[in-house]
């Protein structure tokens, strides 16, 4: 039976295990501050009404609301001068001094520290509450944020429940000036918990390192000019003014029956206290089952709509019967639905917005609109003198008017502002596809329509977004009317659409789509029609017309369906001699076609190979061919091939099969190495085993592909593996800078490439520490360190060294953050040195060298302790990856890279006087003088002709040419006679398709240029 701690985490899935300690702090700390906030509003507001009663409410409105922006001005100028962590505990702190102080003086000076507690209430919950979503937004990445943040209402329920209770029990037994005191000490343990917590939260982040800075006046006066501009923006701040008018008029009334009920301050108190601890309770329920579905029911922008009715509701229940139970019924609109329903689908709303507003959006209509709302409900109360309940209902029924018509139109203009977000690829669709309700969705379809027309034959890829989410409201027509739009594309994706419903009656349109030009199209009506479980009478016929389709694919899925006619078909398509054709007929065989499927493995055709072997896996009881030979075939040339061998290994492999799999972790081919990844892992701890020896791989691929496998076990032994990495990686990384820095300079060739081969590894070290603190941590927060140690400003680079040196292995965190710190090398290498056993001769090192894992550093020793040389092979080797390292295109590049372009390098030998390149040639390869020299001419061969220079060994000219074809700009000869290497582009293209890292370090030398060129222009 499992226990409460397992029960509560299956009440909640989606948060994962990673993520409960990091979202139980935030709600732990939001539970405190909520119940600090709910004790503070049952002594202020029981202090309150007990001393003036509900009459003096309005002047405390205007109060609370002026000193509320004055404290928000304050805070939003503090934002970003202090790290947010420390403005919380300097916030939470100095507002427990005050209220410990207010208490103290309580009974001196009521007739004004009552009012100023009242105020304070305010100040405290709009900043703290702010705040709280912007310190908390730096530990949670977007997507983890829209999935958690919700839960949060969890811990501001239980908080604000325990906090009324608190407050009724303290109210009864000493009274309410006690809860002012309790309040400062709760704040004060806020506080605390943060401090407590620094070490857990320099672990977790922050993710942005300069932190959010959502809530300042620069952010304000952003969301301001955004507001202003829009419809959808204008309609927002209308409603929120309604709002806020119309709840503030409730309050007054409440709080006058309140007043009247409970003329004792103690009653009162521990009557707003028992409320308080049951509503919030009821709000818990309310927040986690009634508000979920009715977003699911109605869509967010009709769900906006249900708190402005029920406001309006409560208004006309306090005008018929005036009296306790409609006053409590109005607090609960006022502050129980608010909480648990419209303030989450107010925040949902906010999702048709681009995601970089959202955050000052709310901050300003919560802290600014609303307390200037206040002030404005409090003038108007204040104005009208004590008019009769009546007269204060209608006009709390009018500002409820306003909100609700507010609200009617945000919800039109939700939709408008959506699809223009979508245009133009400010908002992801899968952020609002789920709030999507009925109404929105018939709404929508006409926006897209109209939108599908404007855009031509090349609709935008949010009009395909959309499909799906239209077909699944139920809205199916518009997509019907545009299965016949010109774009085949669009008729695919609406045709797909259709298919995946199982209402409505989608036989007719995918039956029409079979006829379609578009074979695309009639394979997805095709697919439907028999995922839906289409009618026999009406599919059968149609399927026997597709068997002489012209495309294969079609011809051979309307075959697996026909009985034995289709059968012939089948066997037919198989026995054919075009690849296509086999293929198809192959991945749709059963098993009654598993001998003509082992008959085709061998084909001499690599589509039929590859096709012939997934069919083997996917019917086959045995290998279609021995071990030895399947390990040949992870040689071949095509990767489907290769692909499907890895599978037949994972289930045919026998006891060699890890190794192999483990092998083909370093394959070029990345769907290669993802299917030999997932077959490892179903090796259990004989795949894991497997894996432990490519950790040591020269292949930096494999390694890489060998820690996925490991961080995907998750087992005890895969993790303990990962740290045991990250340590190993940690103290070689030092090791090698120390090689590089004792290892002598001037050596020769040898010696040269053995610092660059300490180099080399040095660089790849740290790469695979990082990938696997990657494995190890929380993904974006390492790559946010990364760019903060690579990028960030000073605070920023001090705050990344701070995260890393809580992250992984201890040890391991302190040889990373000596690494990175910007303190001398001669210091950091003393405190490194008591870490890890780090060399300290330079005899040391080439001895080590010799015995070395690593290639490159063995061979570059071997070399350097051989004076008369090692094998030709070896030294031409080592002379070329030098030489094409000097080339600042492929500067950055591992020696495992520049493996890679020699191999596709070609050695040219010219005569004196030879032309390498001409003037005005296309251009397409790259050369690198070896020996030899160069001329370089201008108008070679006319009157015209200007010597430019020359260029000796070790040169390089036409690097740009391997990217862009140009045409030579001037014509190149041979001095005397040269050697040289040339690297074509295509052969760079199609390595780059094979290593795709290289592209990155590619782009960088290009962009690198590219702002050198903008520099020189500016100083012009």
């Amino acid at each position: 039976m499992p226990g409460p701690t397992e029960t509560f985490w299956r009440l909640v899935p989606d948060i994962y295990t990673r993520e409960r300690s990091r979202f139980l702090f935030f709600v732990g700390l939001f539970a405190l501050g909520n119940m600090a906030l709910t004790v503070g509003l049952v002594g202020s507001e029981a202090l309150f009404l007990a001393r003036f009663g509900a009459a003096r409410l309005p002047e405390i409105f205007i109060a609370a609301s002026v000193v509320t922006m004055l404290g928000s001005f304050v805070y939003g100028a503090s934002v970003g001068r202090a790290r947010n962590d420390r403005l919380l505990v300097g916030m939470t702190a100095g507002a427990a001094i005050l209220l410990l102080a207010a208490a103290f003086g309580l009974g001196r000076a009521e007739v004004w520290i009552v009012p100023a507690l009242f105020c304070l209430y305010y100040v405290v919950q709009v900043v703290f509450q702010n705040h709280f979503f912007t310190f908390a937004g730096d530990y949670f990445d977007t997507p983890t944020a829209k999935r958690l943040f919700p839960r949060f209402a969890i811990g501001a329920s239980l908080g604000s429940g325990v906090g009324g209770l608190v407050a009724a029990l303290l109210a009864e037994a000493v009274g309410p000036r006690a809860l002012v005191v309790a309040w400062g000490l709760l704040l004060a343990a806020a506080a605390l918990l943060l401090q407590l917590g620094r070490r857990a939260l320099r672990r977790w982040g922050p993710l942005e390192l300069e932190e959010a800075d959502e809530t300042s006046v620069e952010g304000i006066l952003g969301a301001v000019r955004y507001l202003s501009a829009s419809p959808f923006g204008r309609y927002l701040v209308l409603s929120a003014v309604g709002m806020v008018a119309a709840l503030f008029v409730a309050q007054y009334l409440y709080s006058d029956l309140f007043a009247r009920r409970f003329p004792d301050r103690s009653d009162l108190a521990a009557f707003l206290g028992v409320y308080l601890a049951v509503t919030n309770l009821i709000e818990i329920a309310i927040g986690l089952w009634v508000t979920p579905r009715v977003i699911r029911r109605f869509g967010v922008p009709s769900a906006n709509l249900i708190h402005p009715l029920l406001t309006l509701l409560s208004f006309g229940g306090l005008g018929l019967q005036y009296r306790i139970e409609t006053a409590v019924a109005a607090r609960m609109n006022r502050e129980l639905l608010e909480n648990a329903m419209a303030f989450p689908i107010r925040a949902l709303v906010l999702n048709a917005m681009p995601l970089r507003l959202r955050g000052r959006v709310r901050a300003f209509l919560e802290g600014v609109v609303v307390n200037a709302g206040m002030a404005g409900a409090g003038l108007l109360l204040l104005g009208l003198g004590r008019p009769e309940p009546i007269w204060l209902c209608l006009l709390g029924g009018g500002a409820a008017l306003v909100f609700l018509g507010s609200n009617l139109r945000v919800r039109r203009e939700y939709l408008r502002t959506l699809i223009d977000e979508l245009r133009a690829g400010r908002l992801d669709l899968a952020e609002v596809g789920a709030e999507i309700g009925s109404w929105e969705a018939s709404r929508l379809a006409e926006l897209w329509e109209e939108l599908l027309a404007d855009a031509g034959a090349r609709p935008s890829q949010p009009l395909f977004d959309l499909m799906p989410i239209l077909a699944a409201r139920g809205v199916t027509g518009p997509l019907v009317r545009a299965a016949s739009h010109p774009n085949p594309e669009v008729r695919r994706s609406c045709v797909s659409a259709l298919a995946a419903v199982a209402d409505g009656d989608p036989e007719g349109p995918l039956g029409l789509a079979l006829d379609d030009p578009d074979a695309g199209v009639r394979l997805a009506a095709l697919r439907g029609l028999i995922g839906i479980g289409s009618d026999t009478a009406f599919l059968a016929p149609r399927l026997r017309d597709l068997l002489a389709d012209p495309s294969p694919t079609l011809r051979a899925e309307a075959a697996a369906c026909c009985g034995d006619e289709g059968q012939r078909v089948l066997r037919a398509m198989i026995d054919s001699g075009d690849p296509p054709v086999v293929a198809a007929a192959l991945g749709v065989a059963t098993p009654a076609f598993a001998d003509a499927a082992k008959a085709r493995v061998r084909d001499r055709e690599p589509q039929i190979r590859a096709a012939a072997l997934a069919c083997a896996v996917r019917i086959g009881s045995e290998a279609p061919l021995p071990v030895e030979e399947l390990r040949a075939l992870l040689a071949d040339p095509d990767a489907r091939v290769r692909r499907a061998v890895v599978t037949l290994l994972a289930r045919f492999g026998g006891t060699d099969a890890g190794a192999l799999l483990a092998g083909a972790l370093a394959d070029a081919s990345a769907s290669v190495q993802a299917a030999a990844e997932t077959a490892l892992l179903g090796l259990g701890e004989p795949g894991i085993q497997a894996v432990e020896i490519r950790l040591r791989s020269d292949c930096e691929r494999s390694v890489a592909g060998a820690l996925r496998v490991l961080a995907a076990s998750g087992s005890a032994l895969s993790l303990d593996l990962l740290r045991s990495e990250l340590r190993r990686r940690a103290r070689e990384l030092w090791y090698d800078l120390v090689a590089f820095q004792l290892l002598p300079v001037d050596t020769g060739p040898a010696g040269l490439f053995l610092r660059a081969a300490y180099q080399d590894a040095m660089m790849r070290n740290r790469r695979v520490a990082f990938r696997v603190l990657e494995l190890l941590e929380d993904a974006t927060v390492i790559r946010r360190v990364e760019k903060g140690l690579r990028l960030g400003s000073a605070r920023s680079y001090g705050n990344a060294l701070e995260v890393l040196s809580n992250l992984g292995d201890r040890h391991a965190a302190q040889l990373l953050v000596l690494m990175h710190e910007r303190a001398p090398l001669d210091e950091r290498l003393r405190a490194a040195r008591a870490i890890a056993s780090l060399p300290t001769r330079t005899r040391e090192v080439l001895d080590a060298s010799r015995h070395s894992e690593r290639r490159w550093i063995r061979l570059a020793a071997e070399a350097v302790d051989a004076p008369e040389g090692i094998g030709a092979h070896e030294e031409e080797l080592m002379e070329r990856l030098l030489a094409l390292r000097q080339i600042p295109l492929f500067a950055q590049l591992s020696l495992e890279q520049l493996e890679a372009v020699n191999r596709v390098a070609k050695e040219a030998v010219f005569l004196p006087d030879e032309v390498i390149v001409k003037e005005g040639d296309p251009g397409g390869e790259l050369y690198l003088l070896i020996e030899g020299s160069v001329r370089v001419v201008k108008h070679y061969g006319t009157p015209n002709e200007t010597e430019l220079g020359s260029m000796t060994a070790g040169s390089y000219f036409g690097e740009m040419a391997v990217l862009d074809d140009a045409s030579r700009s001037a014509t190149i000869l041979a001095s005397n006679r040269l050697r040289l290497l040339s690297v074509d582009g295509g052969s760079i293209k199609e390595l780059i398709l094979e290593m795709p890292e290289i592209a990155f370090e590619i782009f960088r030398v290009l962009t690198q240029r590219v702002r050198a060129a903008e520099a020189r222009l500016g100083d012009r």
